[in-house]
């Protein structure tokens, strides 16, 4: 979402530097992605050993000498509260300059629980809360969240994330019992439980077929897992995407914990039947399109893949969701909040 958004302030006249963390080591501190100006640092975080302590004094020192050296922005955005937003909060204190917060679930899908076990992090995303001229999550279940950990977000604003819908015209759906799902293989993605219910379903629907795309460290123990009729597809970039969504009828969005959902956009700006978890923010995601599943429950999904795939597809219904996605109407609401943003802080300067 984040890169998504660079291209598109960037297509409407901004000028935009990413500022990331430059992990691994190896990677260079600088680079041009997609037309985007790239600077990788490595943000340091804090040891509480008395030798980590004066490491983490100095690594913020350094790190605040480079941004420094930085062209001086009008504002920050910080996608995702991580080890960079100290920094950036004192060098935005510093400088005066407006700062916009951003939650996408990352306190609820760090793979490493990381805001459910270190005191810091929830610090430091209440410290941001504080010191933000606005908040934003991607969907109204993402900022109950991580209000449950900063309690100002439970006021912000509700930016969905945004699609290039008319990219995913890939034709009508074949007549074939082929589902598809990709993702990144972890327990959060909820690709066991797909596996579980598609065994189930082959006694009925012999000629069925799954694929499934994405990789992590889950797939060896999916792999074990998966019977006849299953396929995996390895990692995917959007071109290969588009050639699943071309060759499947029905898409499964089996998530244990999704913060919003954009494969499940994905698939519907592709004309897909969809059936997706009843968890997190795919309802917001999807607007009541598809049919929602409980999200660990073999027997419910098993039932809602057969009938997605004997059933017709309300192909206008689902591309007309995702076409209230498109990035044309979601840019809208980061560039009024930009420009408010940027404004408040020239008045209060003046």
């Amino acid at each position: 979402m984040t890169a998504a958004l660079a291209r598109h302030l960037s297509g409407h006249g901004y000028e935009v530097l990413v500022v990331t963390n430059r992990h691994p080591l190896e990677l260079s501190s600088e680079a041009v992605v997609d037309g985007i100006n790239v600077h990788r640092i490595a943000f340091p975080a804090p040891k509480w050993s008395p030798s980590g302590v004066v490491s983490y004094a100095r690594q913020r020192r350094e790190v605040t000498e480079t941004l420094k050296r930085l062209p001086p922005p009008e504002l920050i955005h910080v996608h995702c509260v991580s080890s960079q937003t100290p920094s950036l909060l004192s060098f935005a204190r510093q400088r005066h300059i407006p700062v916009i917060v951003s939650t996408h679930g990352e306190t609820e899908m760090d793979a490493t629980a990381i805001y459910q076990r270190s005191r810091w992090m929830r610090h430091v995303l209440r410290s941001a809360t504080q010191h933000a001229c606005a908040l934003t999550a991607c969907s109204q279940w993402t900022a109950e969240r991580a209000a449950a950990i900063a309690p100002a977000f439970a006021h912000a604003t509700v930016i969905p994330n945004g699609i290039d819908s008319r990219q995913w015209d890939v034709g009508l759906p074949p007549d074939a019992p082929v589902i598809g799902a990709w993702g990144r293989h972890v327990p959060q993605k909820g690709f066991d439980t797909l596996l579980r219910a598609f065994a189930r379903l082959r006694d009925n629907h012999p000629s069925a077929k799954l694929l499934l795309g994405g990789d992590g460290p889950e797939r060896p123990a999916l792999e074990r897992l998966a019977g006849d009729g299953v396929a995996f597809l390895g990692q995917l970039d959007r071109v290969g995407v588009k050639l699943l969504l071309s060759q499947v009828k029905v898409v499964a969005v089996p998530s244990r914990v999704e913060p919003f959902g954009i494969v499940a956009v994905e698939a519907l700006a592709a004309g897909r039947a969809l059936v997706c978890s009843n968890v997190g923010g795919l309802d917001e995601a999807t607007g009541g399109t598809g049919v929602t599943v409980p999200a660990e429950d073999v027997v419910a999904w098993e039932a809602a893949l057969g009938a997605a795939l004997t059933a017709p597809i309300d192909t206008r219904a689902a591309r007309h969701r995702a076409a209230q996605l498109d990035w044309d109407r979601v840019f809208g609401s980061w560039d009024a909040l930009y420009r408010q943003a940027v404004c408040s802080s020239s008045s209060q300067a003046r």
